[in-house]
């Protein structure tokens, strides 16, 4: 019994060391089952101790190496291997388990102290010396040579655990080098992939630069569009937000909205470019930089400035908008300067800082004349309410120069020129407007961010040129030309849907059939709700037949029933006076039928009604005089041939009335007449012994030396018979 207590002290000092050595490498709980349970298999062993401490102080040097290596997951390697070896529950049937499971269920378990642990073992050693001295001295020869093969296999399990333990280890180091350099290699990938983009983004900003100086807008803003995507795409939003002010990425995308809110503006599309440069001001940050053309005071200056054009150019409500951003720009501009001033004291490169300053300058006259457009509007807006003044049209257009997206102001333009009886002008205005929204129409602009900003998504141009109007290499000025028949159905869709239905009537009304009938063809096949569209088509189809039947009497010489149809047309086509060039043209056609018949007085009255439609209807004019000629009016038929050969010979030196003066219509215009017709004219009148007056005033300016104020009288002369 005592040998017994003995040894169990003897243990006990040995796992008191061995755990104070243990203890160091901040393993408590690992340890504590550790020395539990080879104390407890030493004590039953008997014999066998020695040999059995000496494996457990190899093991110990095995698992101190692995901790050095390891570090965190010393603790939970040992317990697996611990509970693997040593334990004599279900655990020992799973040496491969894995160390999460045993470390997760060791941490439920509560450790115990290290006296409690040493008095469990002293206990357990009096009770199992007691048993063992009993069992010893009665057990056989057999019983020793059992428990030696019992302690060979043991040995044998704790060699290949300890070979898996290595394996495990051995995977498990491997497993975290490669999760390492995977890691690695990811954060290379995405900064080698962001640096690609910020190259692509700068080099597609210049070149949206160059185009937009060009003034090729439409690939400008392809280009500025794909840098912003670009640029959007390389941002690193995992960083702070202190780290993405300081990469710039928001000033170049505030620059990248400032270029491409100014080729917005450039073709048009204003509610686009306002969105831009809102965008652009809300990621536009202060500078303290010395790079005065794109940052700081200097880029937030430039883009109030365009947002302050691009809402002034949308009107409607938008101009107190306008002018507080043009305000707010001076104010920074003007900041800006007196920072580049005294930058340029302090001995900072004058070349640069001269450039920075000439583009401060011209932005602050921009808003300067921004704000004074908008004092100009106002004073115009409030003269607009009288439209009995001669210069109202002109004012009118000035204001829409102002701001052209103002549809409210384009439709009373229309009204106005309705009232004058003008409607080859108002065709002229809406074929203009659809010319310029034909700008930014099929050209691939709407990509990116502005894919869903396409008013017409399904508008593919055939036949309708945008610069139509604007070309120079056509003779007719802006104001008379019109589009070809085949385009007017592509400008109808590109118009707003305030006006169309006055330029259906206007087509029908200026005698261009052709036009109006693809254009009624495509809107009623199309469906949109248009005003008057079904009347309008039908009067059209009216029209066309009815004068088609007169023509075809009035060739066949019966002209009295040729002078009914065209007075049936006449009256499907002048409800309340409209005017227009068809109605002047049905009046000329009676006017024929009545001649041919010798009612020279019905003849003239019809032609009359002609030329007060069209002031300077050349055959008219001259019909006119061959009635006032039959019916013995010598002095009506002087002043009729005469006042026909002052527009053709004033023609010859200005071929086109300028805008909203002359004729209302545009068609059969002196201009037209050929020097064969007027020689004819001349000798018709030398027949019947009439004076051509224009010759006698010529020979007498060259004789008196009186030319300069006659060239006055007859440019005066002119003017008034064009406006009869």
């Amino acid at each position: 019994m005592k040998s017994s207590i003995s040894s169990a002290s003897s243990v006990g000092s040995r796992v008191k060391r061995s755990h104070e050595r243990r203890h160091s490498s901040k393993s408590s709980s690992t340890t504590s089952s550790y020395h539990d349970s080879d104390s407890v298999a030493s004590l039953r062993s008997g014999s066998a101790f020695r040999s059995k401490a000496s494996s457990r102080n190899r093991s110990v040097a095995s698992h101190d190496t692995y901790s050095i290596e390891s570090g965190s997951q010393k603790s939970k390697v040992s317990a697996a291997s611990t509970k693997s070896h040593f334990s004599n529950d279900d655990d020992s049937v799973f040496p491969m388990r894995s160390s999460h499971s045993v470390s997760s269920r060791r941490s439920n378990r509560s450790t115990p102290s290290f006296q409690e642990q040493l008095e469990s073992l002293s206990d357990r050693s009096h009770r199992s010396g007691s048993e063992l001295s009993g069992s010893a001295a009665r057990s056989s020869p057999r019983s020793v040579s059992s428990h030696a093969s019992h302690k060979s296999n043991h040995s044998r399990r704790s060699n290949r655990s300890s070979s898996s333990r290595k394996s495990s280890m051995s995977n498990s180091h491997r497993s975290l080098a490669s999760t390492n350099s995977h890691n690695s290699a990811s954060v290379t990938s995405h900064k080698s992939t962001n640096s690609q983009r910020g190259k692509k983004t700068s080099s597609l900003q210049q070149k949206g630069e160059t185009q937009l100086k060009s003034k090729r807008y439409s690939e400008a803003i392809k280009s500025f569009t794909s840098a912003i995507r670009a640029c959007d795409s390389s941002q690193d939003w995992s960083g702070s937000d202190e780290d993405k002010a300081t990469n710039g990425t928001d000033t170049t995308m505030a620059v990248l909205y400032r270029y491409r809110c100014e080729a917005l503006y450039e073709i048009g599309l204003y509610e686009l470019a306002a969105k831009d440069a809102r965008k652009a001001l809300k990621l536009e940050q202060s500078s303290t930089k010395s790079d005065h053309t794109n940052n700081g005071l200097a880029l937030r200056g430039k883009i109030l400035s365009l947002l302050g054009y691009s809402l002034l150019r949308i009107g409607n409500n938008n101009l107190e908008s306008a002018k507080k951003a043009f305000e707010d720009s001076i104010e920074i501009i003007k900041e800006a300067i007196d920072n580049a001033k005294m930058l340029s004291s302090t001995g900072q490169p004058s070349t640069s800082l001269d450039d920075a300053k000439k583009l401060l300058k011209t932005t602050l006259e921009e808003s300067k004349t921004g704000l004074n457009e908008i004092v100009t509007y106002e004073t115009l807006k409030e003269e607009l309410k009288d439209s009995s003044r001669k210069s109202y049209i002109m004012d009118l257009d000035s204001i829409l120069d102002m701001t052209p997206g103002n549809i409210d102001l384009h439709v009373q333009k229309i009204k106005h020129l309705i009232s004058r009886k003008r409607w080859f002008e108002v065709a002229n205005h809406c074929e203009q407007m659809a010319a310029k929204a034909s700008r930014y129409c099929g050209v691939g602009i709407f990509k990116g961010d502005l894919q869903d900003a396409d008013p017409f998504p399904d508008m593919k141009l055939e036949e309708l040129d945008p610069d139509h109007f604007t070309r120079r290499d056509i003779v007719v000025p802006q104001h008379l030309r019109v589009l070809p028949a085949v385009a007017t159905r592509e400008a109808v869709s590109l118009l707003p849907k305030e006006i169309l239905s006055y330029y259906v009537t206007s087509l029908r009304l200026e005698d261009r059939c052709d036009s109006a009938l693809l254009v009624g063809r495509f809107l009623r096949k199309k469906g949109d709700s248009v005003d008057n569209i079904e009347k309008e088509w039908q009067k059209l189809n009216d029209t066309i037949k009815l004068r088609e039947e007169g023509n075809v009497f009035f060739r066949n010489g019966k002209f009295d029933r040729a002078a009914s149809q065209y007075k049936q047309c006449l009256e499907v086509c002048s409800e309340t006076n409209t005017g227009g060039q068809i109605n002047a043209a049905l009046h000329y056609n009676r006017g024929k039928c009545f001649y041919a018949m010798s009612q020279y007085q019905d003849a003239s009255t019809e032609f009359t009604q002609a030329i007060s439609i069209h002031s300077m209807y050349s055959d008219a004019i001259l019909q006119r005089a061959r009635c006032h000629l039959q019916m013995k009016d010598r002095k009506k038929a002087s002043a009729n041939f005469n006042r026909y050969l002052t527009l053709v010979e004033g023609t010859r030196e200005h071929p086109y009335p300028p805008p909203y003066k002359g004729s209302n219509c545009f068609f059969d215009m002196p201009s037209d007449v050929t020097y064969r017709q007027v020689e004819s004219v001349k000798a018709e009148m030398e027949k019947h012994r009439i004076a051509d007056i224009s010759s006698n005033q010529r020979h007498s300016n060259t004789q008196s030396g009186m030319s300069s104020f006659i060239e006055k009288s007859k440019a005066k002369l002119f003017s008034g018979l064009c406006n009869k």
